[in-house]
C-alpha cells in the first residue's frame, strides 16, 4: 500500500519552493543590476533594484513607493527594498498555496 500525501503538505512544499526561489532570484537580478549593464534603462542609480521593484516586485511597491523615493539613504533604501522583496516572497506563497489547495480540493477524489 502506498501512503498518501496530504493536499495540505503538497501546498506548503510549493508555497515554500515558490517563495525561496522569487528571493533568490530577486536578489541575484538585483546584485547583477548593480555591478553589470544590463539593466541601464532603469536609471543610472541602482538600475537592478528598479527593475526588481518595477517588474517583478510591482503590487508591494506601489504600497510603499512613496517611502522608497523619498529616502536619501542608501542604506535605507536597500533596507525597504530587501523588505519589499521578502514582502512579495510571502505575497506570491500565499497565492500559490491558496490556489494548489483548490485544484488539490476540486481534483481529490474522496
Amino acid at each position: 500500500m502506498s501512503k498518501r500525501i496530504k493536499p495540505n503538505v503538497v501546498a506548503i512544499r510549493l508555497a515554500e519552493a515558490l517563495a525561496i526561489a522569487h528571493f533568490v532570484v530577486a536578489n541575484i537580478v538585483c546584485v547583477l543590476g548593480e555591478f553589470t549593464p544590463l539593466f541601464n534603462s532603469f536609471g543610472s542609480k541602482h538600475p537592478g533594484v528598479f527593475f526588481v521593484l518595477n517588474n517583478i516586485d510591482g503590487p508591494v511597491y506601489a504600497i510603499f513607493k512613496s517611502r522608497v523615493l523619498t529616502t536619501n539613504d542608501t542604506l535605507i533604501f536597500f533596507m525597504y527594498t530587501e523588505m519589499i522583496i521578502i514582502l512579495s516572497s510571502a505575497v506570491f506563497a500565499g497565492i500559490c498555496y491558496c490556489a494548489v489547495r483548490f485544484i488539490l480540493s476540486v481534483v481529490s477524489d474522496k
